[in-house]
């Protein structure tokens, strides 16, 4: 992995590091850390063996894109951390996280935070537009948030695909298989998110800030990305 500053990430490798991470957040006799533990087991039991296109299982993606956001991204309660934990799994496993699922185990805030950050699977549609809609409507959330009385609500979606997109980029060098223009792709899309939503939130944290530079100096090395 990149060296970054961000140590607390080490905690996504195992079930009980993650855990102790939880329990410096809710209290192991509460109920928002059973939340976080039921969380955990469930998305075991429905990755099983898979992982990403880096090499890396999936719980590692999710666990870390929860402790990014608790531990760096302005997160401060369960509902944040459960959204930024399941943001991935009704596109991982529509006939299972459906929106009925989630509000059933999770509760409602949950499940209309996982579903705002859902983009359906669709082959027919390039990356590069799937991006573009994905930006317009991050853009959005960021609209309604400053303007609607009940706001906060997109603020929990903008701040688990904040910590969702760092964690793609602290994994960039995972990724010596990706052509070097998806690697570019991903990247640019990460400090498009990064400048978009943290400027705007003003949540400019000096860990996400190294660790965007990290990602543009590490693609300058590879020839990925070429400074202008």
């Amino acid at each position: 992995m990149l060296k970054n500053d961000m140590p607390a990430l080490e905690a996504r490798r195992s079930t009980a590091a993650f855990l102790d991470f939880t329990a410096g957040f809710f209290p192991p006799s509460g109920n928002a850390f059973e939340l976080v533990k039921e969380t955990d087991e469930l998305i075991l039991a429905a990755d099983k063996d898979r992982v990403r296109h880096n090499g890396e299982p999936f719980i590692f993606h999710k666990r870390g894109t929860m402790i990014i956001g608790m531990q760096y991204g302005g997160g401060t309660d369960h509902i944040d951390a459960l959204i930024q934990f399941a943001h991935d799994e009704t596109e991982d496993d529509p006939d299972i996280w459906t929106t009925e699922f989630i509000e059933r185990v999770l509760g409602w805030d949950v499940a209309e935070g996982v579903a705002g950050l859902t983009m359906p699977r669709d082959d027919g549609v390039s990356k590069e537009m799937r991006d573009m809609v994905y930006q317009l409507r991050i853009a959005r959330f960021l609209e309604l948030y400053k303007k609607r009385p009940n706001g906060a609500r997109y603020l929990r979606m903008l701040r688990a695909k904040l910590a969702d997109q760092l964690y793609n980029g602290l994994t960039l060098d995972y990724q010596p298989t990706v052509r070097s223009g998806n690697r570019l792709r991903k990247f640019k899309l990460i400090e498009n998110f990064y400048y978009l939503i943290a400027r705007d939130l003003d949540i400019l944290v000096p860990q996400y800030t190294s660790a965007i530079k990290e990602m543009r100096e590490y693609l300058m090395k590879e020839g990925v990305l070429i400074e202008s």
